[in-house]
């Protein structure tokens, strides 16, 4: 902070000069402190979002003495590395009440016009050079508070998401072990009911006693057994997911595959499937199945949900970004009404027959390449985005 203190002081071109200025007249100053704070928090009470951020009277006499003592110090002549950090506090402490940056900016300002109002009233008015070191000085404190207020949102809303990534770890990692316990005990049975009714059909066809409507009823039967099978699998993939294969891959075989996956899916709903790729290779270290498995997640949740409107369309993009590359899958339908709304959370579904582990899965699979999945909607446009570091090697062509 000392250096990106002297960097702004050269800035704004705040000098020892203009500091010695603004404490020459600090004991003509002084004596209107208490009314420029009262002033000033008449002011906050006549705004609802400022006024709101105070829990209550006591906290508000506390902010008004620390607004005092920032006028006593800011007229001082003494600016060393404690009034620095005591400058910034002000910033950090306005995240912690959840005051909005823009409070700073128009705080500073009435403060202003306060105390060029105390110096035209003492008949200091016409002295260009003091209200030039006064602003230079007010505008200095401005900066090194913003810059304050930036560093503590940025660390809260990391901590924010550091707390919601250890909670859905949490949360993996219980439900991953009760899917690994249902999964195992219904594996077996499932299999099992397959092959009797594989046995079943045969024998009954042999006797010659397997009409249309048996063959009707064990198709349906060994369709809902394979449609069941397929669930634990996927329970068991989220459950105990192998490790990852990491090697230099092009990115866009990886969407060519996972296309490919979904085409069927996208024709039979009526859903249009559109993509961007470019031209040149895109470099990743990746599982290729992993990475092909979250892709088709995302696409085949994308292809659903614009299967709800008419015509319903669905458009995949790639691009080559500055540090890494993004792909943003895109569709045409209803949306997501919140954007707090749990969609990568273990069995959360909007859907009547789905599992709630598509996007689950599709998330690990992107944060465990160091990736981010995040999303934007709606009504009509729904985004997920998702972010993969690039790669310095030369992508290997042949699939893992």
């Amino acid at each position: 902070m000392d250096t990106t203190y002297q960097d702004l002081k050269k800035y704004v071109g705040f000098s020892s000069e203009d500091a010695a200025r603004i404490a020459s007249v600090k004991a003509l100053v002084e004596p209107s402190f208490p009314e420029l704070v009262d002033a000033f928090y008449v002011r906050v009470r006549s705004d609802l979002t400022a006024a709101a951020a105070f829990r209550d009277s006591a906290q508000m006499e506390r902010q008004k003495r620390a607004l005092l003592a920032w006028l006593h110090r800011f007229f001082s002549d003494n600016r060393d590395r404690e009034y620095l950090a005591r400058a910034a506090r002000v910033g950090e402490v306005h995240v912690r009440v959840g005051l909005p940056q823009r409070y700073i900016l128009a705080g500073m300002h009435v403060l202003r016009e306060g105390l060029a109002r105390v110096l035209r009233a003492a008949g200091r008015g016409d002295d260009a050079a003091l209200f030039d070191s006064l602003h230079r000085g007010i505008d200095l404190e401005l900066a090194v508070m913003m810059d304050a207020y930036f560093v503590a949102e940025l660390s809260r809303a990391q901590e924010a998401e550091r707390r919601e990534a250890t909670r859905r770890s949490e949360r993996l990692a219980s439900v991953g072990i009760l899917a690994a316990g249902l999964a195992h005990e219904i594996r077996n049975p499932l299999n099992g009911a397959q092959l009797h009714l594989t046995l079943l059909r045969r024998q009954l066809a042999e006797r010659g006693e397997l009409d249309a409507e048996l063959t009707d009823a064990i198709v349906v039967v060994s369709a809902e057994i394979k449609r069941l099978s397929s669930l634990v699998t996927e329970f068991l993939e989220f459950a105990r997911p192998p490790p990852l294969d990491v090697r230099a891959i092009d990115l866009r075989d990886v969407c060519a595959h996972a296309v490919s996956a979904v085409a069927g899916d996208s024709a039979a709903l009526g859903v249009d499937l559109k993509v961007e790729l470019p031209d040149s290779p895109l470099n990743v270290e990746a599982d290729k199945p992993r990475m092909t498995q979250a892709l088709v997640n995302i696409l085949r949740n994308a292809i659903e949900a614009a299967s709800d409107v008419t015509p319903g369309s669905t458009s995949m993009v790639v691009m080559r970004g500055r540090e890494g590359h993004e792909l943003e899958v895109e569709d045409t339908g209803h949306g997501i009404p919140r954007p707090d709304t749990p969609i990568f959370d273990p069995f959360f579904t909007t859907k009547a027959r789905g599992t709630g582990l598509g996007l689950s899965v599709a998330h690990r699979i992107v944060t465990d390449h160091d990736g981010t999945l995040s999303f934007s909607s709606s009504p009509g446009r729904t985004v997920f985005t998702i972010k993969l570091p690039a790669s310095n090697r030369k992508a290997s062509r042949e699939s893992p």
